[in-house]
């Protein structure tokens, strides 16, 4: 029984986000791109914005950016309400290659979230620049 709850909460993520980004391209939704430089530059002042790991749990576990609260696309999809984040705070997402961080963007745009931006380059770029990189023990 718990198996076929989760795959009808996979088809119904899944469906979701393949219905999200086709309207994203056939409306030309732009996505608001902020870089590593300008996040770890706004971390080191103090300022920095909510930032949402949008990887599942084991690839946040393996890596992710300090302070950056893990919540997986499918889940977001569902619990968008249940984040202890201000509609008007400035939101940074970002996943593996961008595809889910894009995804997230414009899901949590209709949703309300009125500052939501993606890391460019992904965890890929931050790493590569040699900023920190927290794990779970």
């Amino acid at each position: 029984m718990a198996g076929s709850v989760q795959r009808r909460f996979f088809f119904t993520a899944v469906c979701l986000a393949l219905l999200i980004l086709s309207v994203s391209f056939f409306w030309k939704i732009p996505t608001l791109k902020v870089s590593s430089d300008s996040l770890i530059s706004m971390m080191d002042t103090g300022d920095t914005p909510i930032i949402i790991d949008v990887r599942n749990k084991f690839e946040y576990e393996n890596g992710h950016i300090p302070s950056a609260i893990n919540v997986a696309l499918g889940h977001l999809f569902f619990q968008h309400d249940e984040l202890a984040v201000s509609q008007k705070s400035h939101v940074i997402v970002y996943c593996n290659t961008g595809l889910r961080a894009r995804l997230a963007s414009i899901y949590l745009r209709r949703v309300g979230f009125e500052s939501i931006y993606i890391l460019d380059g992904q965890l890929n770029d931050w790493k590569e620049k040699g900023y920190p990189v927290a794990k779970v023990a």
